[in-house]
């Protein structure tokens, strides 16, 4: 009887896994109005099974403080947009259910399998562009100008898909290295996500995404000597070599190399006007460096071609940080991130004494967090739903976890 609890209790961990994720994954496609409460049932659902307040770990408490100010902060600017939301109950689900982070592996097998149609999306809209155009984006992407063609695929604009196939590159990779009878699938689906990756044409998650990468295959190989890193560059050779001859016939896979040399020659198209939106944060913090402005305050305004815009992102997390929340706040928020590799370098040590499923979880966390870290110095990965509920799923199973030393 009790093994088939377990197995109706697992069960049931992949379908709240599929409620909390179908918003942060499929935010353009689906309205809030359907997403935002099935979030809430999952998030319900996940109190319900995994809460156990005798078993919360104290390092959980390290939840509270950021999501005290991220809730202050929502109600005291009257904050609308669902990621807020998402960030705010995320973080308190995945803290009361730290004492029982059974849920986690379920929750990015999910995760790597919605990252994965995005993927197949690119692809498929890539060989097949009239599909993707006229049956998606002309659609149900109407009204995001910025879904053109298959570097959006099923998301608003190339930013966001050149996320979600960065997530599945690096979910993929922790399987691939975890050792596992499920590696080859592993190497197969980073195959698929990169070749994707390639096509959304985005410089910043591919360079940040290889040094994730790279992170992992460290961690994985640390302790079994230079063999290791020798078969780790042929690897890499072939991979470019294969590459190589992969962009005669699809030109479009060099497109973010092209990219990359545009930026060599015009350092200002990198940019992209972002020093701007950096300078403007600065300004903001020096009214109130400690505390700062207010979660979800800071605002730019400027006319384009004649029409007023407004971004509400920094495109630089730590500077955002600082002028929303101040030095009190971006101390809050870095510093466990920073905790986290810490943990994942001296857990490595020990990945051979755990099981396959536990060392992808291991090594997926320390990529992500590692593209995280990156990607907030140019981007908005903590504003960005895919990425902070990676983020808060990682965290909770640091602190409820005895994985971590």
């Amino acid at each position: 009887m009790s093994r088939i609890n377990n197995a109706v209790r697992h069960n049931t961990d992949y379908f709240v896994s599929v409620l909390l994720l179908l918003q942060p994954c499929f935010k353009h496609l689906m309205p809030t109005i359907i997403g935002l409460p099935l979030f809430f049932i999952g998030f319900l659902l996940l109190l319900l099974l995994h809460c156990k307040p005798s078993q919360i770990a104290l390092r959980s408490l390290s939840f509270l403080p950021i999501v005290g100010l991220s809730v202050l902060g929502t109600l005291l600017n009257g904050v609308v947009d669902s990621d807020y939301y998402l960030f705010v109950f995320g973080a308190l689900a995945f803290a009361l259910a730290s004492g029982d982070t059974r849920w986690v592996k379920p929750f990015f097998i999910v995760f790597l399998v919605m990252c994965l149609i995005h993927c197949l999306a690119t692809i498929s809209f890539y060989l097949f562009p009239d599909f993707g155009r006229q049956i998606i984006q002309n659609s149900l992407l109407s009204q995001y100008p910025t879904a053109r063609d298959y570097r959006s695929a099923l998301s608003g604009s190339y930013s966001w898909n050149g996320m979600h196939t960065s997530l599945c590159f690096i979910l993929s990779s922790g399987v691939a290295f975890s050792g596992s009878r499920h590696s080859k699938i592993g190497c197969l689906l980073c195959g698929i996500s990169a070749i994707a990756l390639l096509l959304t044409t985005k410089r910043a998650h591919l360079m940040f995404s290889i040094a994730a990468f790279t992170l992992m295959f460290y961690l994985a190989n640390r302790t079994k000597g230079i063999s290791k890193f020798v078969k780790f560059c042929l690897i890499v050779l072939l991979i470019l070599i294969a590459f190589g001859i992969s962009s005669i016939y699809f030109p479009q896979l060099s497109l973010v190399f092209d990219r990359f040399s545009e930026t060599s020659e015009n350092a200002d198209e990198l940019l992209s006007g972002r020093t701007y939106l950096w300078q403007h944060a600065l300004d903001q913090w020096t009214n109130k460096p400690i505390f700062g402005q207010g979660w979800a305050s800071y605002k730019f305004s400027w006319i384009d071609g004649g029409t007023p815009v407004v971004s509400v992102a920094a495109h630089c997390v730590l500077l955002q940080l600082l002028a929303e929340t101040g030095l009190f706040g971006l101390s809050l928020a870095i510093i466990p991130f920073f905790i986290l590799i810490k943990g994942a370098f001296e857990t490595s040590i020990h990945l051979d004494s755990y099981s396959a499923g536990t060392r992808s979880l291991v090594l997926a966390s320390a990529g992500i967090v590692a593209f995280f870290i990156l990607y907030s110095f140019c981007g908005n990965p903590l504003y960005d739903s895919p990425m902070f509920i990676s983020m808060l799923a990682i965290f909770s199973f640091y602190t409820g976890s005895t994985v971590f030393i």
